[in-house]
């Protein structure tokens, strides 16, 4: 059996440290961004004729999205991705309406700026139950009697210019991924449950966002 995650070249940002921090006005921001995801994560089964079966969790891709932004203390924002579409390195593509049950934590200093440097942080969930008698990774055998829960984190940094008072223009970079699957096996002695991380260039996004609120 063979795990594979793929990513790009490892990436390494100083941050400036801030010191002070005001506290500013709240803030609602939506926005759009165009993405490309470079990590490819599945779990595969070999025997001695070749590749018997493969689980893939993430595939590759470009796409565009949409998200929202609140910032109740102007400086900290927590994101939620409202829609997407994606098309997959391997072929094939995807709509996404509300993707997984996940938050992302924007952080940024509060200096006056054109172009502003941040961090931020998010986790996501699904949660599966009950059986529908095939081998579908999203749920657990019949005798297990519990939810499955499937979850991810992952850790970036962004920079953000600041073309008005409303509209900022961000580049971002996923740095960190860590993504919990499920993967039901025949084989004696191989875990259920596999835990996967990868650090390096993961993700790039560019993107525009309006403020509602005000500054």
């Amino acid at each position: 059996m063979v795990i594979h995650r793929n990513a790009g070249t490892r990436v390494a940002c100083v941050m400036l440290a801030a010191a002070s921090i005001a506290l500013a006005s709240p803030s609602i921001r939506l926005g759009g961004r165009g993405t490309t995801w470079n990590g490819t994560t599945y779990i595969a089964t070999f025997d001695s004729l070749g590749e018997v079966t493969r689980t893939t969790y993430e595939d590759a891709y470009k796409g565009m999205g949409i998200e929202a932004l609140y910032g109740p203390i102007g400086w900290v924002y927590g994101r939620a991705e409202l829609a997407s579409v994606r098309f997959f390195n391997a072929g094939g593509g995807a709509l996404f309406v509300f993707p997984t049950a996940g938050l992302d934590v924007l952080v940024e200093p509060q200096f006056h700026w054109r172009l502003l440097p941040y961090v931020w942080g998010g986790a996501y969930y699904m949660g599966y139950w009950g059986n529908q008698g095939t081998a579908d990774p999203r749920f657990l055998p019949p005798d297990v009697k519990k939810i499955n829960s499937l979850y991810g984190l992952r850790v970036g940094i962004g920079l953000e210019y600041r073309l008005s008072k409303r509209v900022d223009i961000s580049a971002e970079i996923q740095t960190l991924d860590y993504l919990s699957a499920l993967n039901p096996s025949g084989i004696r002695g191989f875990p259920q449950q596999w835990w996967m991380n990868a650090f390096g260039l993961l993700r790039a996004d560019i993107g525009f966002r309006y403020d509602f609120g005000a500054r």
